[in-house]
């Protein structure tokens, strides 16, 4: 696999370009990005068309862009049709966005297996449920599928802890030894923190 990725490299960005995977800062990244995502297509999807009782993935319409030659893609690209039952099932998992008590949600920016603009989606939910009192995002600027260091995840839960008990966390500074740690934490609470 690394073989042929690396061999044919304007094969590789062309995936990464059709399927609006972040390739990532350097070669090993968008090794990363294609095996992951094919890891996914082939174990999650069979799950999923196992768990749902059908196909719940459909292109049938979908037009590809980002190719070298996208006509010759879309005409040769193979289509799903998702089937009804798979759909209707799929609705039991679809988070309303009707928070009754507080969430807060990390999300690194460029992740390539599940995309940032689920984020977008997720607020419009809350929004439009009323629910915004209740949710706090914290975007990681970074590549990666939840890739976080331990100051962005103890300060996530941290604010989660403010919003829930009004209590700052304790013993921050046993568990971030490292000064550099404990500023991003720092900083990160002073950017976040509910008023």
């Amino acid at each position: 696999m690394t073989e042929a990725l690396g061999s044919n490299s304007d094969a590789t960005r062309q995936l990464l370009a059709v399927t609006r995977v972040p390739p990532g800062p350097n070669p090993e990244s968008r090794l990363r990005a294609v095996t992951d995502n094919l890891w996914y297509n082939v174990f999650a999807t069979n799950d999923a068309i196992d768990k749902l009782r059908g196909q719940p993935y459909d292109n049938s319409r979908r037009w590809y862009s980002g190719s070298d030659n996208d006509l010759l893609l879309n005409r040769g690209v193979q289509r799903f049709r998702a089937d009804r039952r798979a759909l209707r099932e799929m609705q039991k998992y679809q988070a309303s966005g009707g928070l009754q008590i507080p969430l807060v949600t990390l999300h690194t920016t460029q992740d390539h297996v599940v995309p940032y603009w689920h984020e977008s989606l997720y607020l419009s939910k809350v929004l439009a449920r009323g629910a915004a009192r209740h949710y706090l995002h914290l975007p990681v600027i970074r590549w990666g599928h939840c890739n976080f260091t331990a100051a962005e995840v103890l300060a996530a839960f941290a604010l989660l802890t403010l919003k829930v008990e009004g209590l700052p966390l304790g013993g921050v500074q046993a568990a971030l030894p490292d000064p550099e740690a404990q500023e991003t934490f720092e900083n990160l609470l002073k950017q976040h923190r509910p008023r």
